[in-house]
C-alpha cells in the first residue's frame, strides 16, 4: 500500500498494486486475529481507502473496530479508532452518506472525548466547506485542548480547512455539502 501511494505521490503509474494489497488485507481479515491486530488491521484498511480511493471496506473496517469491543477491548478506545477509520475513509472519497456517518460519531465522542470529538468535527466540517462551523469547533478546541489545537495546524489532512485563507472566498461553501446533514 506503501509503494502505490508513493508511486501515486510521484505521479508513476501504480498498475496493481493497490489491488494486490487488498487481496492481501482480505485474506489477513480471515484469519483468527487478537485485538490489537484487529484494530492495525482496520485503520490499514482505511489507509488503503485514502490509496485507492474507494469505500468498499468500510463495514469491514468498522466491524473489525467492533470485533474489540465485543472480545472486550476498551470502548472509549475504540470509539477514537472508528473515528480515525471514519476520517480516512472521509478523505479518501468525501461520499455524503460517509461523511453524515463521520459527523453522527464525531457528535457521539464528544462527550466522552471533547477534544477529540471537537478536532474531527472542525476537520469534517471543513472537509465539506461549511468554514463557519469548522472555525467555532476549532476555537472550542483551543480551549479545551491546546496541544491539540496545535495538531490540527501541523496535520496535513486539515488542508482543506485553510483553503482560501485570507481571500474574500475563505468562508463560501466550497466543498460537497448536498446531503451531508
Amino acid at each position: 500500500i506503501q509503494l502505490a501511494a508513493l508511486k501515486k505521490h510521484q505521479s508513476q503509474r501504480v498498475g496493481e498494486l493497490d489491488r494486490d494489497a487488498l487481496k492481501l488485507l482480505l485474506e489477513t481479515a480471515q484469519t483468527p486475529l487478537d485485538s490489537h491486530t484487529r484494530l492495525r488491521l482496520a485503520k490499514t484498511f482505511a489507509y488503503h481507502a485514502r490509496v485507492a480511493g474507494d469505500a468498499r471496506n468500510l463495514d469491514l473496517a468498522l466491524s473489525l473496530v467492533r470485533l474489540t469491543v465485543e472480545s472486550g477491548g476498551d470502548g472509549s478506545r475504540a470509539r477514537r479508532d472508528a473515528m480515525d477509520v471514519l476520517w480516512d475513509f472521509s478523505l479518501a472519497t468525501r461520499e455524503p452518506h460517509i461523511l453524515k456517518m463521520a459527523f453522527q460519531h464525531a457528535e457521539a465522542i464528544r462527550d466522552e472525548s471533547p477534544a477529540y470529538g471537537r478536532y474531527y468535527l472542525a476537520a469534517l466540517y471543513a472537509l465539506s466547506g461549511d468554514k463557519r462551523e469548522a472555525l467555532k469547533h476549532l476555537l472550542a478546541l483551543a480551549v479545551i485542548d491546546a496541544e491539540r489545537f496545535e495538531m490540527f495546524f501541523e496535520d496535513g489532512d486539515t488542508k482543506a480547512f485553510f483553503a482560501g485563507v485570507n481571500t474574500p472566498q475563505f468562508f463560501k461553501s466550497v466543498g460537497p455539502t448536498k446531503g451531508v446533514f
